[in-house]
């Protein structure tokens, strides 16, 4: 039986630790290449279509920066955003701060509370949520093909 906070972190912070660093998984390596330009480049439009996504109200990641910040930047943040990934793919350099969240065990309603009874929300940073979306619609077409 855990009676302290510090002790229930711990088993949480255990827990996860497994489940998303399991023993069977390949390392995965630093994200490294040659510089070389991209074969599409990310504009200003690709940017405002995904930003209008962003849904209002939600929980921020670690950075804190509120998705309606980017939502209604207007056109000289998306075109800032767009320019910035273009660096980040063209000179193979990450932002650590896009890979980050913060992790939230929800507890499962009815369940005795313990590590394995929660559901892990995990909140990320809203130019990640972006970049997620300009992918996720760039790729869309090629799936359809084989749904």
């Amino acid at each position: 039986m855990l009676y302290n906070q510090q002790q229930k972190l711990n088993a949480v912070l255990r827990y996860y630790d497994k489940f998303f660093n399991r023993e069977e998984a390949r390392e995965m390596h630093p994200w490294r290449g040659e510089q070389r330009p991209l074969v599409k480049v990310f504009d200003t439009a690709e940017v405002s279509m995904a930003a209008r996504r962003l849904r209002n109200k939600r929980a921020t990641g670690h950075d804190e920066v509120a998705g309606e910040l980017i939502k209604y930047g207007g056109e000289v943040l998306h075109k800032t955003i767009a320019d910035m990934f273009n660096n980040i793919f063209t000179q193979h350099e990450t932002i650590m701060e896009l890979k980050q969240g913060y992790l939230f065990p929800l507890n499962k309603p009815e369940k005795l509370k313990i590590a394995s009874n929660t559901r892990p929300l995990v909140f990320l940073p809203a130019l990640r949520k972006v970049l997620s979306s300009i992918v996720l619609n760039r790729i869309m077409p090629k799936v359809n093909e084989y749904v």
